[in-house]
């Protein structure tokens, strides 16, 4: 299996278990029942803020990486997919980007 498959096989349960979870922070902000009934409103906010960045990182470092006419290591697609990690793996990856203009 190739690097690329192999981190596509990581990324897309990421992405996936992400989106899931956005949807069902949107279905909460639009309705009062459910099961997170309880948790106060700007809470519910800030975690679905908080989950569409999370989506959002990835995917614009993966349409940058797809956009370099270098090849480019696509483990930053992966490192910027998980969460709470992506923040560092997004700076790493400006970084990198960074050296590479320099060049």
């Amino acid at each position: 299996m190739d690097d690329a498959r192999l981190l596509r096989a990581f990324v897309l349960p990421e992405l996936a278990m992400l989106s899931i979870l956005l949807l069902y922070l949107g279905a909460r902000l639009t309705s009062e029942t459910g099961r997170a009934a309880s948790l106060s409103r700007p809470l519910t906010l800030a975690a679905f803020l908080f989950v569409l960045l999370e989506l959002l990182i990835p995917l614009a470092v993966c349409l940058d990486v797809c956009r370099r006419p270098d090849d480019p290591d696509m483990i930053r697609v992966h490192a910027a997919a998980m969460p709470l990690v992506n923040v560092l793996g997004v700076l790493a990856y400006l970084d990198d980007r960074k050296r590479s203009r320099e060049k």
